[in-house]
């Protein structure tokens, strides 16, 4: 009879998988290494033992691998295929070619901010399966890879499904877990676990915080807890501890209720140096602002939005019970596509100052409706629409639109900088409508109409240009400043934003900070300082994650607000938070659909970036594919800036494959290998980074590029220790030197030749 590994290997090969070696045995499955050979990538591969192989065995088998391919997430193993070959139940899954947190606990304590991270996405990983009804019951430092920084959470053979009718092991049968067995590793169970009670996801939570625990102290929790207070949380921040605590309490209704607020929890931890520093400047623009009161009186904080209190609807005539509500509801969330518009629910039906209070009825027959807005004035503002019930949130936004309408007149900005003309007034809200849905292209057109079809709407220019400067557009002051000028038109928010454009960046940002201090609820404040503190923080020291704050502020005013969940998706794919970039890829994309070709190239970019960063490199190809001709079919003229920008998102990987497809097109073939350069350096291939410039310098006979390749050339033998790289240096110092001295060249090229050979010279 031929052996277990030669029975695996001669059933999977006409699958098309040649079996490697076995990686792994335990429990009731033996884990192979296989490569799939049509798609020519190393795969894992788990069967049931034979001593193990009954009925129920397969049933509890079944279920695991149905379990893994339910839950399609960045931070559990995938699995790709399933079925029994020579009688051998199997399942295919990703092959992570990596440590454990075990592995990595062999040598101590983990960095404290990779604990964190682990923390971050661990949890991440319980959200997804709670949330599918799955229950882990077997979370510990074996069952958790961390590679790359990326937690990945396997071994799902004796998960538990939960379904309306209660649990199961199985999909369609009774329980098959033995009543006097208990599953799990007792090192790592919940106290109810180890009392024989049932495991829920509050069990799977605490033994997340063990591991959590263990990974940033080294030690188990369990020896911890029996040394003492003072030594039990030794080595974890006090912030962190404080939210483990609470995971680890001994009573389930005393810990995290569900793992997403366990992982906000967690996550939150990490600014702690952030909002040190916010305490210190409020408690300094506190002190300072009470100086002001006391010297000048108060200080106003009227900015230019206009605040809307909306009443609850009232019926007239017959109405079903839930129609009022929904009314109101629904145009709140309608009105907040405007930007300089904040609408708020009455709150115990006070009467708030500084707002313009709305109420009105909403009437109903069988098939139709009747809506009517009333507001303040002389006469009485008065809005209606009707039609038909099953229709309500296309009446609603019709509805808002002419309520808009209406409103301007009411706005604190002077009538001098708005649209004044029916077809200005027109635009200028169409315009509105696509900014708010980062819908950038179809914005800056629609504004360029409202400029042409009313030349006096300041408003219109500004709003153009703003959306301009977002695009990266090359914009001709000369010709916009005439009209914005002069700002004292604008309300006082409005001028100090148009005069933070002509500061250097420090002074620029630190007079968007005041802004967002004295006018918290002007959006374009808020969403101008967290773009600043995003793109150009970093230059002056600031960390790029210390602008999802201010993007939160903007998502306070506008929760459906298009640009911020863009630029969050950006942060959070390029810090390499997977659970929070999906969060935000989902609200960027409901946003709402557009043929604009500059919104189709941005959203294509970042659903690569996602993909390159956090799926598999087989799925990443295949949507390069697919997203490559929608982009070009939409219009979209700078394909290769999207392959230049995947280095931003720590995305190496794609930056490389997008140059290559990118390489057969020739009016790309420049900025393909550039693309490449960059991401060979991005994952250490220095070597083929120094190649592909060569050859780009000698294709192009460019100075620029040859100037391009002698800096990479400096900055590696820099950063190198190795001889190697110092016996490099002598050459790249004689090209550097070549470029400083060129007279044909541009004057910031011979400085940064310049510089790059002083700082060379430190070495």
């Amino acid at each position: 009879m031929s052996s277990f590994f030669d029975q695996v290997r001669d059933g999977l090969a006409p699958r098309g998988y040649e079996v490697v070696r076995e990686l792994a045995s335990g429990g009731m499955g033996t884990v192979f290494l296989a490569r799939q050979i049509g798609l020519d990538r190393l795969v894992a591969i788990k069967v049931i033992r034979p001593e193990h192989h009954t009925a129920h065995a397969a049933e509890r088998f079944l279920r695991e691998a149905q379990a893994l391919a339910l839950l399609a997430h960045p931070n559990i193993v995938r699995v790709f295929d399933s079925g029994e070959a020579a009688g051998i139940p199997f399942y295919v899954m990703e092959y992570l070619e990596g440590k454990t947190v075990a592995d990595h606990l062999v040598s101590g304590p983990l960095d404290r901010n990779l604990a964190l991270k682990l923390g971050r996405d661990l949890l991440a990983a319980l959200e997804a399966a709670h949330n599918h009804g799955v229950v882990h019951r077997d979370v510990k430092p074996n069952n958790v890879f961390f590679i790359g920084g990326s937690a990945i959470l396997v071994d799902f053979g004796i998960a538990k499904r939960r379904t309306d009718q209660g649990d199961v092991d199985t999909p369609d049968g009774p329980r098959v877990t033995d009543p006097a067995a208990v599953p799990g590793t007792l090192d790592y169970m919940a106290p109810e676990q180890l009392a024989g009670g049932d495991a829920t996801e509050t069990s799977d939570l605490y033994s997340a915080a063990m591991v959590i625990y263990e990974a940033y102290t080294g030690r188990h929790w369990n020896d911890a807890a029996r040394s003492g207070p003072l030594r039990t949380w030794a080595g974890v921040p006090h912030r962190v501890a404080r939210v483990l605590r609470r995971g680890l309490e001994w009573a389930p209704p005393d810990r995290w209720s569900d793992a997403a607020s366990f992982r906000r929890a967690l996550w939150h931890t990490r600014v702690r140096t952030y909002q040190w520093r916010t305490f210190w400047l409020t408690t300094g623009g506190l002190a300072a602002g009470a100086m002001l009161v006391m010297l000048f009186g108060p200080v106003s904080r009227a900015g230019p939005t206009l605040e809307v209190q909306l009443d609850r609807f009232e019926t007239s005539g017959a109405a079903p019970p839930w129609l009022p509500d929904s009314v109101t509801r629904a145009l709140i969330v309608s009105l907040g596509r405007y930007p300089d518009v904040v609408v708020r629910p009455a709150v115990l039906g006070a009467r708030l100052r500084r707002r313009t209070v709305l109420g009105g009825t909403v009437a109903s027959t069988r098939e139709s409706l009747y809506v009517t807005v009333r507001g303040p004035g002389r006469p009485p503002l008065l809005v209606a629409r009707s039609g038909s019930l099953g229709r309500l949130p296309l009446v609603v936004d019709s509805l808002a639109d002419d309520l808009f309408a209406e409103l301007v007149g009411l706005s604190p900005i002077d009538s001098a900088v708005r649209p004044k003309t029916p077809g200005g007034r027109a635009a200028f809200l169409r315009a509105e409508q696509l900014f708010v849905q980062a819908r950038w292209g179809d914005a800056y057109a629609a504004y360029g109409r409202a400029a042409a079809a009313d030349t006096g709407c300041k408003l219109c220019f500004w709003r153009q240009a703003e959306v301009g400067r977002w695009l990266a557009l090359s914009q001709d002051r000369s010709v916009i400043d005439p009209h914005l000028g002069p700002i004292s038109a604008f309300p006082p928010p409005y001028q100090s934003l148009i005069r933070a454009d002509t500061m250097p960046f420090a002074a620029r940002l630190d007079t968007l900070t005041r802004i967002t201090e004295r006018w918290p609820d002007f959006l374009f404040g808020q969403f101008r300082r967290a773009d600043e503190l995003m793109h150009r923080g970093p230059l002056i020291g600031h960390a790029r994650a210390e602008a999802i704050g201010p993007y939160q502020e903007v998502l306070r005013l506008r929760p459906r607000f298009g640009p911020a969940w863009e630029h969050l998706a950006w942060i959070h794919i390029a810090e390499g938070d997977s659970a929070d970039a999906a969060s935000a890829m989902d609200q960027y994309r409901a946003s709402s659909e557009s043929s604009d070709a500059r919104t189709a190239g941005v959203r294509a970019l970042l659903e690569l970036a996602f993909a390159f960063r956090f799926q598999s490199e087989r799925e990443a190809r295949e949507l390069l594919n697919i997203l490559l001709g929608q982009v070009e079919a939409s219009g979209f003229k700078d394909l290769d800036a999207g392959a230049r920008f995947l280095p931003y998102f720590g995305d190496a990987r794609g930056a490389i494959e997008f140059g290559r497809l990118l390489e057969e097109r020739p009016s790309f073939q420049r900025s393909a290998l550039t693309a490449q350069a960059l991401g060979y350096v991005g994952v250490g291939r220095s070597d083929s980074a120094r190649w592909v410039l060569r050859r780009l310098a000698d294709r192009y006979r460019d100075p620029g590029l040859g100037l391009f390749a002698a800096e990479l050339d400096a900055v590696l033998a820099f950063l190198d220790g190795d001889s190697a790289a110092a016996g490099r240096w002598p050459s790249v110092r004689q090209s550097l030197e070549g470029y400083a001295s060129l007279r044909l060249e541009s004057p910031e090229r011979r400085r940064r030749a310049a510089w790059m050979l002083s700082v060379g010279a430190r070495r």
